[in-house]
């Protein structure tokens, strides 16, 4: 009798689910180049009536680093990881590789695309209703083309963790939605070590590509408070800790 109850009970449940109306709506977005372009990385911002700042699951990781030596477990300390970037004013914006979706309460929204600064912001006022499906398809337009006239963006001064392909895929999509070419990552250290943002190797093997995005290994060692901070690029291996004094004699009689 019990066990009968208890089977009346779940199907009654699952009636009065299957019947209820659905109280979100649902949110998918594609990033264009252009229009009848391909999929691009860019940096979003997806805001309610309210203000509130909603990211889709799909959203990039993003990392924060911003400390002078490296504690004792790297990956548990040293990165903070989130899908959210402080942008401009203090709003809260995401990075997408090209697409994504997210189910969103009812109600009016804005979006907003961003893209570097050769690329217009995009704008798009979004309507959704409970139990409807909104496509976006948002083709950005450029108002500037420097790299067909030979002059390509970079980024020389960039500390971000890279310890693997997986890591520079991701950190390649965060350099293409800024619409940057080429990011000079930079081991850092201290006077006495450089094992602060560590990259997979230098030289070739420190190269990652991802289409016109370029990742580089540098290294910003010694860093001192009394003589400033020596950025290599481009070089095939760390310069070692004991090159330190040398430098620093050598930049004290310049």
């Amino acid at each position: 009798m019990i066990e009968t109850m208890r089977w009346v009970a779940v199907g009654v449940a699952a009636l009065l689910l299957g019947c209820a109306e659905p109280v979100t709506g649902r949110l998918v977005l594609r990033v264009l180049d252009r229009a009848g372009g391909p999929l691009v990385p860019a940096r979003l911002e997806l805001l309610d009536a309210e203000g509130k700042a909603w990211v889709p699951p799909q959203a990039l990781p993003v990392s924060f680093e911003c400390f002078a030596a490296p504690p004792a477990a790297w990956a548990a300390d040293m990165v903070r990881s989130d899908r959210v970037s402080s942008g401009p004013a203090g709003a809260d914006h995401f990075y997408l590789d090209g697409e994504g979706s997210l189910e969103l309460p009812p109600g009016s929204y804005r979006l907003r695309v961003f893209r570097g600064i050769e690329v217009r912001v995009a704008e798009r006022e979004v309507e959704i209703a409970a139990g409807e499906e909104v496509r976006i398809e948002v083709a950005l337009e450029r108002w500037a083309d420097l790299a067909s006239e030979g002059w390509w963006s970079v980024d020389d001064h960039v500390h971000i963790t890279r310890r693997d392909d997986a890591e520079a895929a991701r950190i390649a999509a965060w350099m293409a939605a800024e619409d940057l070419r080429v990011a000079n990552l930079l081991q850092m250290g201290t006077v006495d070590q450089h094992s602060v943002t560590p990259q997979p190797g230098f030289g070739e093997a420190g190269v990652y590509r991802r289409g016109d995005t370029v990742l580089f290994a540098g290294q910003e060692h010694p860093r001192t408070h009394f003589l400033g901070h020596t950025i290599t690029l481009g070089a095939d291996e760390l310069a070692p800790v004991s090159w330190t004094p040398r430098i620093a004699r050598k930049c004290g009689r310049s």
